[in-house]
């Protein structure tokens, strides 16, 4: 057989991409139920307690202050990849701190268990008080695989969420965020 160096270069490019791409996503990637895929949110915010300036806003007017809480999403991709946020937004008296982690890995569906193995982590701060602490995407520690019990529902408004359910047995429900961005 006679291949053009190009022709070459191409099959073993389409050889070396397809082995690399079974390597790295998971097996069960063709079974992702099409109702999973993009972004799911669960937000808890604390209304009426945040941060705020007395010299410049009324402290009794929520619209004025920075939340406090937290939110978890989740965005799952058609190829078993997925990106996972946390952000939380914390009340120190006369001041306020807000962290972010993000993560990209691959899930793993087995039945009714996901298993998570990120393979990129970083993490950003922001503290009003002492900027000295804050940073944005500093790299972080990849988290361990985690497994979590999963299943597709419909709330009491006819919503379809996502419940994830830890070994703890908390079970967090997330709503399909619109945007399709977390």
């Amino acid at each position: 057989m006679n291949y053009s160096r190009a022709t070459l270069t191409a099959i073993l490019c389409g050889i070396i991409m397809s082995t690399s791409n079974t390597l790295g996503q998971p097996a069960g990637a063709a079974g992702i139920p099409p109702e999973l895929v993009g972004a799911w949110t669960h937000i808890e915010w604390q209304a009426n307690y945040g941060h705020y300036d007395p010299d410049k806003v009324d402290q009794f007017d929520y619209r004025n202050q920075d939340p406090v809480g937290w939110t978890d999403a989740y965005r799952f991709f058609p190829d078993g990849s997925y990106q996972h946020a946390y952000f939380a937004s914390l009340d120190i008296p006369g001041c306020d701190v807000k962290t972010l982690r993000q993560e990209l890995g691959w899930f793993h569906l087995a039945g009714e268990s996901v298993t998570f193995q990120n393979r990129i982590a970083k993490f950003s701060a922001q503290d009003r008080c002492h900027h000295q602490n804050n940073f944005k995407g500093r790299p972080d520690k990849l988290a361990d695989l985690r497994t979590l019990q999963w299943r597709l529902a419909r709330n009491r408004n006819g919503q379809l969420v996502l419940l994830l359910r830890g070994s703890d047995g908390k079970e967090i429900d997330y709503h399909r965020d619109p945007s399709g961005h977390i």
